[in-house]
């Protein structure tokens, strides 16, 4: 990614942490305009479906869904989700999933640490899942991915899984 690139992309992403969603959008774009790099999609999509155009964000992410890019399923899970569209909400989640766990498989296989960006996709793909309702799922992946979480979010979203469950010890612990 080029220079320019990459500071258009931090600031649209701290544009995103200050809600600044227009900026956002308008920082999103024009580093795209320079490369078109999945994490730019990911984020400029991320800004669409924060704003209420998960068709808008569907269509970025669509552009841009080749490769190992879990983020990117997930996210298009919640749109599909936001859409009505909840088949096709569960097999993205499946998909994150599954191109998540085989990034690990691949990083511990070559003894590659497992950056803090990839760790942070737990939390979207954890979001996913919970939208499309399959509460177990969030359980299970928050104790299976213990090790990788990097957000207190996550811990959040497998609380609010057991007691969407009706775990109520579970849930408050």
């Amino acid at each position: 990614m080029s220079r320019k690139a990459a500071e258009l992309e931090a600031r649209g992403r701290q544009a995103l942490v200050e809600e600044d969603y227009p900026l956002a959008e308008r920082l999103f774009l024009q580093a795209l305009a320079e490369v078109d790099d999945p994490s730019i999609r990911n984020n400029l999509a991320l800004t669409y479906f924060l704003t209420g155009k998960p068709e808008m964000a569907l269509e970025k992410l669509d552009e841009g869904l080749s490769g190992p890019n879990p983020f990117g399923c997930a996210l298009a899970a919640k749109c599909l989700v936001a859409l009505g569209r909840m088949q096709e909400a569960k097999r993205m989640v499946e998909e994150a999933v599954r191109v998540f766990e085989g990034g690990l498989r691949i990083m511990k296989e070559e003894q590659v640490a497992i950056p803090q960006s990839w760790r942070e996709y737990t939390v979207m793909i954890m979001q996913a899942v919970g939208a499309v309702g399959d509460h177990r799922q969030v359980l299970e992946i928050y104790r299976r991915w213990q090790d990788l979480h990097v957000s207190y979010e996550c811990r959040y979203l497998a609380g609010i899984a057991a007691f969407n469950l009706q775990r109520f010890k579970q849930a408050a612990s």
